[in-house]
C-alpha cells in the first residue's frame, strides 16, 4: 500500500495511475483518504448505497439473485425461534437471557436472543 499526498499525487498522474493496477494507491487530501481503484474498461453499478465492495464481486450478486429467485418459488425455510434455537444448540451454542451480564468470548445477538458459545 501506497500513501501519496495529493501534491504528489498531481505532479505524478501517470506514475500512481500504473501503480494502482499493480497495489493499493491512497491519497491524503486534508483530513481525508482517496482510493484509486482500477475497474478495467467498465464502471460498475454497485446497488450498495454505502458502495460496500462486497457487491462489485459478480458472483456475489449472483448468489442474491439466485436466493430472490429461490424465494419467490417458496423454496425458503423460515428461521423461527424454534428452528433457530434447534440448529445453534446443535452447533454447540446456548441461549442465554436477555439480562446476561457476562461478556462470554463467542456471542451474538439474532432476532432479540443472545447466543454464546465455550468454543
Amino acid at each position: 500500500m501506497l500513501v501519496v499526498s495529493s501534491r504528489e499525487f498531481r505532479d505524478s498522474q501517470k506514475k500512481y495511475f500504473d501503480l494502482a493496477t499493480k497495489e493499493r494507491v491512497i491519497i491524503k487530501r486534508k483530513n481525508e483518504f482517496l482510493e484509486l481503484v482500477p475497474r478495467g474498461n467498465n464502471i460498475p453499478e454497485s446497488p450498495s448505497p454505502s458502495n460496500d465492495p462486497w457487491f462489485d464481486d459478480p458472483l456475489n450478486l449472483e448468489s442474491v439473485m439466485v436466493g430472490i429467485e429461490q424465494a419467490r418459488k417458496g423454496e425458503i425455510v423460515r428461521l423461527t425461534p424454534e428452528l433457530q434455537k434447534r440448529l445453534f444448540e446443535l452447533s454447540g451454542w446456548k441461549m442465554v437471557s436477555r439480562d446476561y451480564k457476562e461478556t462470554p468470548l463467542l456471542s451474538f445477538k439474532l432476532s432479540d436472543t443472545i447466543w454464546t458459545s465455550d468454543l
